[in-house]
């Protein structure tokens, strides 16, 4: 009888190492966190950024689904390290997000440079992106949440015929 060795087990690392999540504790307050690979980390800031302080900005308007982090020394976040290398970045939920907990996701790079960092956040994370229910929970008639300064004035001018009838 003869043996030979099995292969081992090969690790495919899909996505893009930064991923988001949406959690909410039983009082109701709610809990964004963003976790970022070492190695985007070194790509995007040329170094580790636990213990580093940032500033998050969130997209609205023509940047809707957009996340924006940048390094700041005196930012209002503070990069937490965690496993492996990679670091966790929290915030509280902003107003178009779910009131209900959303799982992690991997999330997608639009831009970096110069200290910033910009993402795309899932579908879930605004309310023309996920199929109207989002738009359903924050009142947005037509399951989209209007584009530009055009739409903007098209459902102003709905809502006020509707409210004159």
């Amino acid at each position: 009888m003869t043996f030979t060795k099995a292969p081992p087990i090969i690790k495919v690392r899909e996505g893009t190492g930064i991923s988001c999540s949406l959690r909410y504790s039983k009082a109701g307050i709610g809990s964004f966190k963003i976790y970022i690979n070492a190695p985007v980390q070194e790509r995007v800031w040329g170094k580790r950024v636990g213990g580093q302080r940032c500033n998050v900005m969130v997209g609205r308007g023509s940047d809707e689904g957009l996340l924006r982090i940048e390094l700041a020394k005196d930012g209002e976040f503070e990069f937490r390290e965690f496993m492996k290398g990679s670091v966790a970045l929290s915030t509280g939920a902003w107003d178009l997000l779910p009131k209900s907990a959303r799982p992690s996701v991997q999330v997608k790079i639009k831009y970096f440079g110069d200290g910033v960092l910009d993402v795309v956040l899932p579908s879930w994370a605004n309310p023309s992106g996920h199929d109207g229910k989002l738009a359903e929970e924050h009142g947005i008639k037509g399951g989209a949440a209007p584009k530009g300064k055009t739409g903007r004035l098209k459902a102003q001018a709905s809502a006020m015929s509707r409210a004159v009838k």
